[in-house]
């Protein structure tokens, strides 16, 4: 859970620091008194994307930090563990500061941690309940991954072994899709491959015709050139 949060120029919020206790914890306020702002220095520390638009006018960055309680046993004590972080007394300290110019900065147990590391440790620390968030539980496959998830071990090898074969199928009706568009492309060249055949046929075209018919087809393209040349060679023999 979440023991204590530090807010520094965090949009309208100059200063504040929150200090929770076990069970039911409610944020009251007036419109623009802040609470917004109170869960986007939470989804700082989560991870999320760090816009310098959240600094405070006039400041050059923010800083949140938040110190959660948690067992040194748990995914999220040990995913900081492995980036180098501590974790003391069951204690669980992240940080991050945006500057208003720059990239943010990340901090886990005392050491600078990647932000995919820290949204790892979020993952597992926090779970934010939006108003539309639980609009997933319409969602027929939520509600069937929910389901199977009670189903104990056997039936989840079960589901792993029908989705790898529904994977598989997929790929060969994929497949067998392409050919199917692949044959009617054939059927296509074969036929124009055909004409051109009869047409070769018909013709029946002797060595050295072609070379003779562009020959032709040149001296053609030049007969109004040839016109007015001889036309103004006789105008200059009349005169």
């Amino acid at each position: 859970m979440i023991d204590q949060l530090t807010i520094n120029n965090l949009g309208v919020i100059p200063q504040a620091e929150l200090n929770f206790s076990p069970g039911f914890t409610a944020l009251t306020g007036e419109t623009g008194a802040g609470k917004t702002m109170v869960l986007s220095s939470i989804g700082l520390l989560l991870g999320q994307k760090a816009d310098p638009a959240l600094v405070r006018y006039g400041e050059k960055e923010l800083a949140v930090e938040g110190i959660f309680i948690s067992d040194s046993s748990s995914t999220a004590a040990l995913v900081l563990t492995e980036a180098g972080g501590l974790v003391e007394d069951g204690e669980i300290i992240l940080a991050r500061t945006v500057p208003a110019q720059g990239r943010s900065r990340c901090h886990g147990g005392g050491r600078t941690i990647p932000s995919g590391v820290l949204s790892q440790i979020g993952r597992e620390l926090v779970t934010v309940h939006g108003q539309s968030e639980q609009l997933r539980l319409r969602s027929g496959a939520r509600q069937l991954a929910l389901l199977d998830s009670y189903g104990g071990a056997a039936h989840q090898e079960l589901v792993t072994e029908f989705g790898a074969t529904y994977a598989a199928w997929r790929d060969l009706q994929t497949q067998l899709e392409q050919w199917e568009n692949q044959r009617q492309a054939r059927e296509i060249e074969v036929s124009r491959l055909k004409e051109g055949v009869e047409l070769q046929e018909k013709l029946q075209p002797q060595p050295g015709e072609e070379d003779e018919l562009l020959r032709k087809i040149e001296r053609l393209g030049n007969v109004e050139d040839l016109r007015e040349a001889a036309q103004a060679a006789y105008n200059y023999l009349g005169g």
